[in-house]
C-alpha cells in the first residue's frame, strides 16, 4: 500500500514479488545505498520512495559512458 507520502512498504512488495523478505529487503538496501531510494520508518514498518536525485544522476552517468 502507498503512503500519501508516495512509498511503499517492504510487505507488499515482498507480496507483489512473489519473493522472501529477507531477498526484497536486500536489493532495497543495496538500492537505498546506491542513493536510488529513500527509505522513511514509520513504527515497525520501512517505506521505500524512488530518489529522483539519484536515478538522475545514474542515468546522466551511464549517457556519459556509452
Amino acid at each position: 500500500m502507498m503512503t500519501e507520502r508516495g512509498g511503499i512498504c517492504v510487505q507488499d512488495l515482498v507480496k507483489r514479488a512473489g519473493l522472501a523478505q529477507s531477498t526484497v529487503s536486500s536489493y532495497l538496501s543495496m538500492m537505498e545505498k546506491c542513493d536510488l531510494l529513500i527509505s522513511e520508518r514509520h513504527g515497525k514498518w520501512t517505506y521505500y520512495r524512488r530518489n529522483e536525485q539519484g536515478i538522475q544522476k545514474l542515468g546522466q552517468a551511464v549517457g556519459e559512458e556509452l
